[in-house]
């Protein structure tokens, strides 16, 4: 019985993440707008920006209204800091990443107190890219190509046979979404500039145009900019201006914000449900566990360096072999609550380093307790609660009346 009782209590403090973690999730606001005042100092700017209600949003878009900036590295920067403080903002509180994020610099004099730009500008801009998963980078690249265009941009997109090469090619978004989505948010950025949409066929695409006059790189395509106007040079055309945008970086993590992070991070989340759903378990104890072991999983994507597409892969390979056990063994036969107990502790491998941050316990030794014990919590759960809201509704179905069903539960 006190062994019991120690384990009973082990994993209670590991399941008390996951309630504070359900209660996280339901605090959310589903959309936030907000319109921050951009000449006060950078630092007051990302303290506004840093507030709970902001940073818990799940979809949220913030106007900087008024700000001046000398030139677009200072404006690249400012985005950078912003898009960075809302992740570490949000890592802090203990939620994942929000479902959609943007911050943008109110240029339009038709709407609020605008912003200014200085520095050079140039009537028509052109940039290009794959934008698979519309990530920060993306959209601190979008926005400053946005505010030093004059007339119009060329946007280029990578056309689906110029990827097939690329690594993990097969999780591409394709074409028609890709271009969709970061056309919309140059809709949002600048509504009055006029967009054009090209599919890029090579490396130029839209560059050569004429009547181009600037391209926009990211620091880490710089060298594309070299050869755009030596091909330029080539063809009797004047040279555009390169204006280069630094890279935006993960918060806690040493790697840049990118879309193979993303599609590996996407790959994991598509395993983990893959997993969850092999045992077929539904009903609200299931919903509880699921939401927040995946809110946690999502939460270890932004704070811990790992290789997400190597764990995508094993947990995928897991979700097979369990789904083959559970086919090949005869109903009378299967051990519903040891097949639950090796799914979850699959699932929670993933969700852990995310509970480990919030257990603060610093003996390995009691964190391997915590985590059996998670596993044992949860399995019992699950089964228990699934057996007795059957029996529920099987009840419940049977009668046929309030007075009945009363009397039935």
């Amino acid at each position: 019985l006190g062994s019991s009782m120690e384990s009973a209590n082990t994993a209670s403090a590991a399941a008390s993440v996951l309630d504070a973690v359900v209660a996280r999730l339901d605090a959310q606001e589903p959309f936030v707008e907000l319109y921050l005042d951009a000449t006060v100092a950078p630092e007051s700017l990302i303290k506004d920006l840093s507030t709970a209600r902001v940073a818990s949003a799940r979809q949220l878009r913030v106007w900087l209204e008024g700000g001046e900036f000398a030139d677009v590295a200072v404006l690249a920067q400012l985005l950078q800091h912003c898009y960075e403080a809302l992740r570490r903002a949000t890592a802090e509180l203990g939620l994942p990443k929000a479902e959609d994020v943007c911050v943008l610099p109110n240029f339009s004099q038709r709407r609020g107190s605008a912003c200014q730009l200085r520095g050079a500008k140039f009537d028509f801009v052109v940039l290009g890219g794959t934008f698979d998963r519309l990530h920060d980078g993306h959209k601190v690249l979008l926005t400053v190509a946005a505010a030093v265009a004059t007339e119009g941009m060329a946007l280029g997109v990578s056309g689906d046979p110029l990827l097939t090469e690329k690594k993990g090619a097969a999780l591409l978004q394709p074409w028609g979404l890709r271009a969709r989505t970061a056309a919309e948010f140059l809709a949002l950025a600048r509504p009055e500039l006029s967009v054009r949409i090209e599919e890029l066929a090579d490396a130029f695409g839209p560059s050569l145009r004429p009547d181009m006059s600037a391209l926009v790189v990211s620091s880490e395509t710089e060298a594309g900019g070299h050869s755009v106007n030596e091909r330029r040079v080539s063809m009797n055309l004047k040279q555009v201006e390169v204006v280069v945008v630094p890279l935006v970086y993960g918060c806690g993590t040493s790697d840049k914000v990118s879309s193979t992070s993303a599609r590996q991070q996407e790959a994991c989340t598509d395993a983990f449900n893959s997993c969850w759903l092999t045992l077929g378990f539904t009903g609200r104890a299931a919903e509880r566990w699921f939401r927040a072991l995946q809110a946690l999983m999502r939460c270890s994507f932004q704070t811990v360096d790992q290789d997400w597409g190597q764990r995508a892969a094993d947990l995928s390979a897991a979700a097979s072999a369990l789904q083959r056990e559970k086919n090949t063994t005869l109903a009378s036969e299967l051990d519903v609550h040891r097949l639950a107990a090796k799914c979850f502790a699959r699932c929670i491998e993933l969700a852990w380093p995310a509970i480990e941050s919030e257990l603060h316990v610093p003996n390995k030794d009691q964190l391997r307790e915590q985590m059996a014990g998670l596993v044992a919590a949860m399995s019992a759960d699950l089964c228990i609660t699934a057996s007795f809201e059957r029996l529920v509704d099987d009840e419940l179905a049977k009668a046929h009346t309030q007075h009945d069903q009363r009397s039935r539960l």
